[in-house]
């Protein structure tokens, strides 16, 4: 897992997200030339803050994309913590709900990460 194919493989692990990723990015315009935090900001992000706005439908499914960014957070790309730091974490602290909910399911790292992006 690298920075590099990080949206195909969270694509492949979450294949009932694909459509909702394929609509967000059309409707913002984005292709997959647009780069990672392009594609994960306007794609990914949009489906995980709907998840979590109804999460009494989707616990199952918010655990596991939790799980999925705590592999992020124990990698050994940088840049791909920095995805996670910067695109998913520090979005969900820009909603106070969504970030109470989010640290339910984070694991160490990704609590770590999440702390150190907060402050």
């Amino acid at each position: 897992m690298t920075i590099n194919n990080i949206f195909e493989i969270f694509i492949s692990k979450f294949p009932q997200l694909n459509e909702d990723i394929n609509k967000n990015l059309k409707d913002n315009m984005v292709d997959t030339n647009d780069g990672i935090y392009v594609l994960w900001g306007m794609g990914v992000m949009p489906c995980v803050n709907k998840i979590i706005d109804n999460i009494e439908n989707y616990e199952d499914l918010i655990s596991s994309i939790f799980d999925f960014f705590e592999e992020m957070a124990n990698g050994d790309d940088e840049e791909l913590k920095d995805l996670l730091m910067y695109s998913t974490l520090e979005t969900l602290g820009d909603d106070e709900k969504r970030l109470n909910i989010s640290r339910q399911f984070m694991k160490n790292e990704t609590k770590l990460l999440s702390e150190k992006v907060e402050t």
